[in-house]
């Protein structure tokens, strides 16, 4: 495969956009479906129902196993992947609240780097550096880290999103090599796969107490979103772009998403929009460009 410099938009690009269109959608999402269902309820949902769509959609296009190695491998990629970061996500935002979830998010690009560089995936490139700085710095004027909420009872939702960022970051850079090898998507299929058995002890008894069928309209219209954009397009998206370019860069994309969720609460939820939010935004866009042009792509 030729590996280039980025020099025109490409697939990993639009890719990556999506990838936080969606995962910012989910923001706003989650938390108007949580007020009908438990968060175990909500994610094992969207496991147990993700799971053999994927699988079924990379049959259907591979027709193929992985190897017994890399299924295993796979099956620990889950753990950190869709276990750990998905209940310890909506645990915690649940009990540290949205503002305090959105501040601490922010440490997920970092993490990525610090997982990266320690194990020897990726090398120092003072672009990057840079670029995530100012990355970083735009999305502190967007989310506003003197609001964080340092209240007791919000200590352990402040360490379980920390632990859910820790285990993304993680996911991300032991995913890359895996995803490069097996392929994009029988690699998210059986990642979601292995994660639907492990999650099934924390998850079952909230989801088979929860009405489906009761819930409203809006509701159910949500779920449809969040299994279809969030979750099979959001996952897909982001390995397809892991297979082809470094986790730090998938990660320094993830300072979009407040940007993209400030403008949907302000569409549906009819928040407001505060003035800083441009120059945020623009500062973030600036830091990401500058981070993925740093790197190179595998077409």
């Amino acid at each position: 495969m030729e590996v280039q410099p980025l020099r025109t938009p490409s697939r990993v690009v639009i890719a990556l956009l999506l990838v936080q269109v969606f995962f910012g959608l989910w923001h706003v999402a989650g938390a108007a479906v949580l007020e009908h269902v438990s968060p175990a309820a909500l994610i094992g949902f969207r496991v147990w129902a993700g799971a053999p769509l994927l699988l079924l959609l990379a049959w259907g296009i591979s027709r193929g196993i992985p190897e017994r190695r890399d299924l295993l491998i796979l099956a620990g990629v889950a753990i950190p992947g869709v276990v750990v970061n998905q209940l310890f996500y909506a645990e915690g935002l649940l009990r540290a609240g949205p503002v305090n979830a959105s501040i601490l998010m922010l440490t997920i690009p970092v993490l990525t780097f610090v997982f990266a560089f320690a194990l020897r995936k990726e090398e120092f490139s003072v672009r990057r550096i840079t670029g995530l700085v100012l990355a970083l710095l735009g999305a502190a004027i967007l989310v506003d880290p003197t609001s964080f909420e340092t209240q007791p009872e919000r200590a352990l939702g402040n360490g379980l999103i920390l632990l859910n960022a820790s285990a993304y970051a993680l996911y991300l850079v032991i995913a890359r090599p895996v995803f490069s090898r097996v392929g994009f998507l029988p690699g998210i299929a059986w990642v979601f796969a292995f994660g639907a058995l492990e999650i099934t002890p924390f998850v079952s008894a909230d989801v088979f107490a929860t009405d489906w069928l009761g819930l409203p309209l809006w509701s159910k219209g949500a779920l449809a979103f969040i299994l279809i954009g969030p979750t099979l397009g959001a996952y897909g998206l982001n390995a397809y772009a892991l297979a082809r370019t470094d986790a730090s860069t998938v990660g320094a994309w993830i300072l979009l998403q407040p940007i993209i969720a400030s403008f949907a609460a302000w569409v549906f939820l009819e928040t407001a929009l505060h003035p800083h939010a441009l120059t945020g935004g623009l500062v973030v866009a600036a830091g990401v460009l500058l981070v993925t042009r740093s790197q190179k792509f595998v077409r």
